[in-house]
């Protein structure tokens, strides 16, 4: 019987993709585990984000939207808008919940890295 690192048997079967692995096996089950994608961002993070506006003769808008969480799959970001519109103030409010896609996001930054005044 194999002996763990401690010195005592290990005695674990590990299950993955159908397969089944001994404990002499667990090394290369590594190798075979799909690797787990970090979110790129955390809650409590902050995100610049490009809104369009609706009149064409007006610019767009760059807003911070506070992250809650993400859909990694899917590439989309829910937080609430921590700016007051100026150019999208008929549409959106400061503290409006929103669904935001990655592509749309423009700068990200830590809470830690804004400055208290």
């Amino acid at each position: 019987m194999p002996l763990s690192l401690t010195g005592f048997p290990l005695r674990a079967i590990l299950s993955y993709g159908g397969m089944k692995y001994s404990a002499v096996d667990a090394t290369s089950l590594r190798m075979k585990i799909p690797r787990c994608r970090v979110p790129q961002y955390d809650q409590g993070d902050y995100v610049k984000v490009e809104f369009a506006a609706e009149n064409p003769a007006l610019p767009g808008e760059w807003m911070w939207v506070r992250v809650h969480h993400c859909d990694e799959e899917r590439q989309l970001l829910f937080g609430s808008l921590d700016n007051e519109p100026v150019v999208n103030a008929e549409d959106l409010r400061r503290g409006q919940e929103l669904a935001i896609s990655y592509s749309q996001i423009r700068e990200h930054r830590k809470p830690s890295e804004f400055r208290k005044n």
